[in-house]
C-alpha cells in the first residue's frame, strides 16, 4: 500500500506506460474481461502514468481491469489512464494511486469520454483526487466509486473537480464533502444489495 516492494525487488521493473503525450495512443484496446496485475511505477517527477499513459484522439481501452497495482508520479496519474482524449468503457482498477494533482482510480485527467468505469483503489494527491478522475474535462457516466479518495484540496469520491458532464455516478456516502451534479451517495449497504 506504502509502494514497498515485497522481497528481493532485483528482478523487478518498473512499468512503462503505454503512450504518451508525444506519441499517444490511438488504437483500439479491447481487455476481454481480463485483468492486468502486478503494475510497479514509483517515480514524483513522472507525469501520464497508469497502465496507459496517454491514450489520443479515436484511442479506445475497453473491457480491462487493473488490480494489484501501485502508481505514485506527479501529474495525470490513473489506474486504468494518466490522460485520456479518447474513450474508455467497461474499464476498472482496485490498485494504489498517488500523485501531486490530478490522480484518478480509473483516469487521471479526462477529456473525452469515460463510462461504465469503476474504482475499489484508494486514490491521493495533493490536488484533483477522484475515486474515478481527477479532473473530468468531458463526458463521464455510469460510473462508481467504493474506495477512499483524499488530499489536501479538491478530492471527491467520483471527481475532484469537474467541467463538464457527470451523470449517473454513485459514490460511497462520506466519501466526498460536496456532492458534485450527476452524482449520488450510496451507504456500503446499498452497494452490496445492488
Amino acid at each position: 500500500a506504502d509502494g514497498t516492494l515485497n522481497g528481493d525487488s532485483s528482478n523487478f521493473r518498473a512499468w512503462t506506460p503505454i503512450g504518451t503525450e508525444v506519441n499517444a495512443y490511438t488504437g483500439e484496446f479491447r481487455g476481454n474481461e481480463h485483468t492486468v496485475s502486478g503494475l510497479y511505477f514509483n517515480s514524483r517527477s513522472a507525469d501520464y502514468v497508469g497502465l496507459f499513459g496517454y491514450v489520443g484522439s479515436g484511442g479506445t481501452v475497453e473491457n480491462v481491469g487493473v488490480i494489484d497495482s501501485y502508481f505514485y508520479a506527479d501529474s495525470c496519474v490513473g489506474g486504468v489512464v494518466g490522460c485520456n482524449h479518447g474513450t474508455l468503457q467497461y474499464v476498472y482498477n482496485t490498485g494504489n494511486v498517488n500523485g501531486s494533482k490530478y490522480a484518478g482510480g480509473v483516469v487521471g485527467e479526462n477529456n473525452y469520454i469515460v463510462q461504465y468505469a469503476y474504482n475499489t483503489g484508494t486514490v491521493f494527491a495533493m490536488d484533483y483526487a477522484g475515486g474515478v478522475t481527477g479532473y473530468n474535462n468531458y463526458i463521464l457516466q455510469y460510473a462508481y466509486n467504493t474506495g477512499f479518495a483524499g488530499g489536501a484540496a479538491y478530492y471527491g469520491g467520483i471527481a475532484g473537480d469537474n467541467r463538464h458532464t457527470l451523470k449517473g455516478c454513485y459514490y460511497l456516502a462520506d466519501s466526498e464533502t460536496d456532492e458534485l451534479d450527476g452524482t449520488t451517495a450510496k451507504t456500503a449497504d446499498q452497494f452490496k444489495s445492488g
